[in-house]
C-alpha cells in the first residue's frame, strides 16, 4: 500500500476519541468493542480530506473473563540482598504483578532485623483475589556500615560488553536465509547513510518517537525524518519503532494513530514492520494495571499497525519473555534483545538484537546490531 493511499485511510482520530475512548471510559469491557475513525489528513496546518472509516472492529483481549484464574502471582527479584545496618526498609522486588488483579501485595515473611548483622533467609509472598499464591525465597544480608573516607571515589565499573564491529558481525552472523542490520535514534546523531551502506548494513530499524514519559503525549524523535530519508536513499531496508510507557489502552491507541499520522504526512512507506518497545518495568509494578491489562496496550498498538496497512513487531528482551510478562503468543513476531554471542533463547523471534556497541562506519559512537531472519 502506498503511503499517499493512506491518507484515505487514516490520521486524526476524531471518532476516535469521540467514539472508542468514550466507549472504553464509561463501559471498560476490554473483550471486544468496535470504533470508528474519521480520517483527516494534515498539510500546512490546514485538514484536507474527511472520510469516516471502520478502525477497530474487534479487539480480542489476551484474557477470556469467562475461564477461571489459575495463575499465580509473578515475582521477579533478585535472590540476595545487602544492605546497611541501620537500613530504613528491605529492598523491593523488581516486579510483582498479577495477571487479573490491578494490584497485588507482596509481603516479606520471615524473622530478620536491620539494626542486626546477620544473613536471613526469607521469603516473598503475594496471593490474588483468586487465592493463588507465589513463594520467592531470597536472603537478606545486613552487613556493618561502611566507613568511606572523606574524598573516597567509587571504583565501581560498568560495562556494556565488548565492541562489534559491523564487519565481524557480518562475518559471524550472515547466512543466505538473513540479514544485517542496526537500530537508531537520535542518540547516534547525524549519520553518513551511504557509508552504512557500503559497509554492509542490509536494513535498519528507526526510532520513530516516544511518548514523553509517563502519562506524557507521543513526540517525534528529531532525527526521524532525517534517518529515514537518508537510509532509504542509500537503499537499506526501513522499519521503524515506537519508545512506549503506555499503560493503558486508550494511550496505545493514541500512540498507534500518532505514528501513522507521521509516516502518512511524510509521505513515508516502511518496508519493516512497525515496533512496539516498552521497557521501563522497574515502575511497572506501581502502575496499577495487570499483567493482562499491559500485555494488550502491546498487542492493541500491533493490531492498528496492520490495521492501516503496516506490519508490527513486539520488541522486548530474552529475560521478560522467559519470566512471561509479555505473552502475546506466536501471531505477535518477536523483535528479540539479547546481548551475547548466540542467543539461548528457545521461542519464536523474527529479529535479534545481538549487540548494543556496534560499531559501523558513518556511525559516530555505539549502535545496536541486528539480525533479521524474515
Amino acid at each position: 500500500m502506498k503511503a499517499k493511499d493512506l491518507k484515505k485511510l487514516i490520521v486524526v482520530p476524531i471518532v476516535l476519541v469521540c467514539g472508542i475512548l468514550v466507549y472504553l471510559a464509561f463501559f471498560r469491557d476490554y473483550s471486544a468493542y468496535s470504533g470508528g475513525l474519521l480520517l483527516l489528513g494534515a498539510q500546512e496546518n490546514a485538514v484536507l480530506e474527511t472520510e469516516t472509516q471502520e478502525f477497530i472492529q474487534q479487539f480480542i483481549s489476551i484474557h477470556n473473563e469467562e475461564e477461571p484464574d489459575t495463575r499465580a502471582p509473578l515475582i521477579l527479584s533478585g535472590s540476595s540482598f545487602t544492605v546497611e545496618e541501620g537500613a530504613e526498609k528491605v529492598p523491593g522486588p523488581l516486579l510483582c504483578m498479577d495477571d487479573v488483579d490491578k494490584q497485588v501485595a507482596c509481603k516479606v515473611v520471615g524473622t530478620y532485623d536491620l539494626n542486626k548483622v546477620g544473613k536471613y533467609s526469607l521469603e516473598r509472598v503475594a496471593t490474588d483475589a483468586a487465592g493463588n499464591t507465589t513463594r520467592f525465597p531470597f536472603t537478606l544480608n545486613v552487613i556493618e556500615k561502611v566507613k568511606k573516607t572523606e574524598g573516597e571515589k567509587d571504583n565501581t565499573t560498568s560495562s556494556q560488553g565488548p565492541t562489534l564491529p559491523i564487519a565481524d558481525a557480518i562475518a559471524t552472523y550472515k547466512t543466505g536465509d538473513n540479514k544485517i542490520g542496526i537500530d537508531v535514534s537520535k542518540w547516534q546523531g547525524d549519520i553518513d547513510w551511504q557509508k552504512v551502506k557500503d559497509a554492509g548494513v542490509e536494513f535498519v530499524m528507526i526510532r520513530l518517537g516516544a511518548q514523553d514519559g509517563f502519562g506524557g503525549k507521543p513526540k517525534t524523535d528529531s532525527k526521524f525524518v532525517q534517518n529515514f530519508k537518508g537510509a532509504k536513499e542509500a537503499g537499506l531496508l526501513v522499519g521503524a519503532y515506537f519508545y512506549s510507557y503506555s499503560t493503558s489502552l486508550e494511550e496505545s491507541i493514541e500512540q498507534a494513530v500518532y505514528v501513522t499520522e507521521v509516516l502518512v504526512s511524510n509521505d513515508f512507506q516502511p518496508d519493516l514492520p512497525i515496533a512496539y518497545d516498552w521497557e521501563s518495568f522497574s515502575y511497572l509494578g506501581s502502575k496499577n494495571i495487570s499483567l493482562n491489562e499491559f500485555n494488550d496496550n502491546g498487542k492493541i498498538f500491533i493490531d492498528i499497525m496492520r490495521q492501516v496497512g503496516f506490519d508490527g513487531y513486539l520488541y522486548t528482551s530474552k529475560y521478560y519473555l522467559e519470566k512471561q510478562v509479555w505473552y502475546l503468543g506466536p501471531e505477535y513476531p518477536v523483535w528479540l534483545a539479547h546481548y551475547t554471542k548466540q542467543t539461548d533463547y528457545a521461542g519464536d523471534y523474527v529479529m535479534w538484537q545481538c549487540s548494543c556497541t556496534g560499531k559501523v562506519p558513518g556511525i559516530d559512537g555505539y549502535v545496536d546490531i541486528n539480525v533479521m531472519y524474515k
